[in-house]
């Protein structure tokens, strides 16, 4: 009987653990979410929606905007730049945010493979 109460007290820690990651993930989220209203809105686009990510341990951001014409806006107007520069501000020393953002609009192709020729 004493081992099932030490398997118990181990899954309920473990559930407890993954509560708190989760819990943590979610607030870095929301954080991001607002620092992407602040950024982009009162511009006359909408805010592009953000997808957090991860690569090599450092967190990336894909922004996405609904029409290629926000996104150009975007790009012009140093809105994406203003958002790497925040971004990177908040990650500190060896974050490298010209790798970590990226942007696009709704139904971007970013690979295009051509077909082999029929010869």
């Amino acid at each position: 009987m004493g081992i099932l109460v030490v398997l118990f007290y181990i899954a309920v820690i473990i559930l407890v653990l993954w509560g708190l990651l989760f819990i943590r993930w979610r607030i870095k989220l929301a954080s991001y979410n607002l620092l992407t209203r602040k950024v982009f809105g009162g511009h006359g686009i909408k805010t592009p929606a953000l997808k957090l990510g991860g690569s090599y341990g450092w967190t990336t951001f894909d922004l996405t905007f609904k029409t290629k014409k926000e996104l150009d806006y975007a790009n012009n107007h140093g809105l994406i730049n203003l958002f790497k520069e925040k971004v990177k501000k908040r990650n500190g020393q060896g974050f490298d945010a010209e790798l970590a953002v990226s942007a696009m609009y709704e139904g971007q192709k970013l690979w295009t493979i051509e077909p082999p020729e029929n010869t």
